[in-house]
């Protein structure tokens, strides 16, 4: 099971603000979202995705059972003047049935084991984001290589007639990295298992510009795959 550390959690925050990731989710999510919906985030995280829905709709709830990433969402509300994002410390699983709109899964969950656990907690709908396959990443043995993925969620939902609208679209949440030594502790806490050494792994990722802030950039390019199931469809 992922467990976060202060430090991942900067990186997952400078990964997000570098690719524009989270502002592509909300791009491709706000389709489906209302200005008057009620949003429950969950499995949220430092929060990055709840940040960008927040403009979109009236209230965001971002559930996580980690105070720390929770923390980091209190001070970018407080910093930034974000009204409209409730960051609650729970189990998905002991929130009210019926607590919001819209039930948002950012590469959380399995809809075999959560499917109409999620639903039960939203009136109109659930999205679910996921990436389509394993990493292509090469050497990863954990977070990149972690068990979420689409085709495992369509499998089910196919098998069990549940009606569902496919978006795919594709993104890339790599993640930067100020020096040497940041960059070989990031690929230490991430499995990083390769055939060649992590020295020779990076010089594939060098950035040159000498006035960038970053030395390296590990790319972590995504086809993301983006389940949208109605309430109706599923219960």
């Amino acid at each position: 099971m992922f467990t976060w550390s202060d430090e991942s959690i900067l990186w997952y925050l400078a990964a997000s603000e570098w690719t524009g990731y989270h502002a592509l989710l909300a791009k491709e999510a706000s389709e489906f979202l209302k200005p008057d919906d009620e949003v429950c985030d969950i499995g949220c995280g430092p929060g990055c995705l709840a940040v960008k829905l927040a403009p979109l709709v009236r209230q965001v709830t971002a559930v996580d059972v980690d105070d720390r990433v929770l923390q980091c969402i209190r001070d970018r509300t407080t910093a930034d003047g974000i009204k409209n994002i409730s960051p609650v410390l729970t189990d998905y699983a002991k929130l009210p049935e019926n607590c919001c709109d819209v039930v948002v899964a950012c590469s959380f969950g399995v809809m075999e084991k959560n499917a109409y656990e999620f639903m039960k907690l939203a009136r109109k709908r659930m999205i679910v984001i996921k990436r389509k396959d394993p990493p292509a990443e090469e050497g990863f043995t954990t977070a990149y290589g972690r068990k979420y993925k689409s085709y495992d969620d369509e499998k089910y939902l196919d098998e069990h007639q549940i009606s569902y609208r496919l978006y795919t679209f594709d993104g890339d949440f790599g993640q930067p990295l100020h020096d040497r030594e940041e960059a070989l502790r990031y690929l230490d806490y991430y499995g990083f298992d390769g055939e060649e050494s992590a020295d020779d792994f990076l010089k594939h990722c060098e950035i040159t510009d000498p006035e960038n802030m970053y030395r390296y950039y590990i790319p972590n390019k995504k086809e993301v795959h983006m389940l949208v199931i109605e309430k109706v469809d599923l219960m």
